[in-house]
C-alpha cells in the first residue's frame, strides 16, 4: 500500500486528518491500513494488544448486560457487570 501511495504521489494528501475524513465503507479497510502504515502501527499486533487488554477488563468469568443510556435515544451501549 505504501509503494502504491508514493507511486501515485497521495502523500501530500494523507495526513492522518485527511485520512480519517475520506472514510467510505468500501475503502475503510484501504484507509485503515495507509492510516497505519503513516502512524507506524502495526495492525496485527494491535488488535491483539486490544483483544488483550479487553480479556483483562472483561473477564470470560463475569457476566455482562448490555444496557442503553439516554433512553436508547443516542444508541449508546455500556457494559454492566
Amino acid at each position: 500500500m505504501a509503494d502504491f501511495a508514493k507511486e501515485m504521489d497521495w502523500g501530500q494528501f494523507h495526513s492522518p486528518r485527511n485520512l480519517l475524513l475520506a472514510l467510505e465503507l468500501s475503502d475503510f479497510l484501504l484507509y485503515l491500513v495507509r492510516l497505519s502504515d503513516i502512524c507506524g502501527i502495526d495492525l496485527g499486533k494491535a488488535a491483539l494488544r486490544k483483544v488483550e487488554l479487553n480479556a483483562i477488563k472483561y473477564p470470560a468469568s463475569k457476566q455482562y448486560t448490555a444496557t442503553t443510556t439516554n433512553n436508547g435515544s443516542d444508541g449508546t451501549v455500556e457494559m454492566c457487570d
